[in-house]
């Protein structure tokens, strides 16, 4: 009798299940390949939740699959050799009479991505941002980074954005860019957009910021009016901002 799990990912950024994780970089692919006639396993991977097509494009067996794994590593998996996108990863474990069985776990590798700033963050007018994250893949080219108003997204710009290398070189959970927004224009809600140039194709990547004064000036006429202050209160009260900013917001709207 054999015995064959596919259990645990290791390295993934969120999981649920085994069903649909979010993986990056090189994984650790753990479970059971047992049986007391069993002969080898492999490890596969397939594009799509539904695929008919395998692959072991960065898979590297323990021990080339020819040894018994009681829950401990089948084999590590580096993303990078594929593009991003939903996968299925197979296990198949065969025994001395050339019958198989196999197993399956399913998950999306994403090795493009911004980790900083977050989602929803408030960046000062004025300041310099280091913009934080990965841009790596399969026949990577280069990367671009741009912005634009939230409502306007036809007009994106990256004037004050330096990349890492002029963009030409892979980032893995690194700095992709240094961003002076001073060259914003006027205060508000913007898209920050990472775009990666592959072969045959282009991976983008959004986040949305709040871009606005210091002094708490959200809509840019210089002064700070008794709803700037208290918008700039509840964003204080959410972690947007710290204690210093608001206090000179609040000096700032109490002698204008």
């Amino acid at each position: 009798m054999m015995v064959l799990v596919l259990v645990l990912l290791s390295g993934c950024v969120t999981q649920d299940d085994n069903q649909n994780g979010y993986v990056n970089g090189t994984i650790e692919i753990k479970g059971y390949a047992l049986g007391s006639n069993m002969s080898s396993y492999m490890v596969e991977v397939g594009e799509s939740f539904n695929s008919t097509i395998w692959s072991t494009a960065g898979v590297e067996l323990t021990g080339n699959g020819t040894s018994e794994v009681a829950n401990g590593t089948l084999a590590r998996w580096d993303t990078t050799a594929v593009s991003d996108g939903k996968y299925t990863i197979r296990l198949t474990v065969t025994d001395t009479n050339n019958i198989s069985n196999r197993d399956l776990v399913y998950v999306s590798v994403d090795n493009i991505f911004m980790t900083s700033p977050q989602n929803n963050s408030i960046i000062n007018m004025n300041d310099s941002v280091e913009i934080i994250g990965s841009a790596v893949g399969y026949g990577f080219i280069n990367y671009s980074i741009d912005y634009a108003p939230v409502e306007g997204t036809e007009n994106w710009s990256s004037a004050g954005i330096s990349l890492t290398n002029n963009g030409n070189e892979q980032v893995n959970n690194g700095t992709l860019a240094l961003w002076e927004t001073g060259y914003i224009e006027a205060v508000g809600r913007y898209t920050l957009r990472l775009r990666v140039s592959s072969e045959g194709m282009v991976n983008e990547e959004s986040t949305f910021l709040r871009i606005m004064d210091l002094r708490g000036d959200f809509d840019g006429d210089g002064n700070v009016s008794d709803f700037e202050l208290l918008d700039y209160v509840d964003n204080w009260v959410n972690g947007f901002v710290n204690d210093f900013d608001l206090l000179e917001a609040i000096d700032n709207w109490v002698q204008p």
